[in-house]
């Protein structure tokens, strides 16, 4: 699988999850008493997540590409 192809699954992924954001139908079940996770994440912290990620990727390809270290410590 190649980089722009995870990229497009992250993003895809992300559009995804904001689409059902939106929809009244998970407004209905995030809303209720009953729905719980165990780390208190939500779907906007997924989406969050996701962009994240997609940015990092982006920098590092960028980085690889110019031949750049990740990191740059003092010495």
């Amino acid at each position: 699988m190649s980089v722009e192809q995870i990229q497009l699954i992250i993003l895809g992924s992300e559009e995804t999850l904001r689409l059902l954001l939106n929809q009244p139908e998970y407004h209905a079940i995030a809303c209720s008493e009953k729905f719980a996770t165990a780390n208190k994440l939500g779907l906007m912290d997924a989406i969050q997540i996701l962009s994240e990620l997609h940015d990092a990727i982006e920098e590092a390809e960028h980085d690889m590409e110019n031949n750049l270290p990740r990191y740059q410590f003092d010495t």
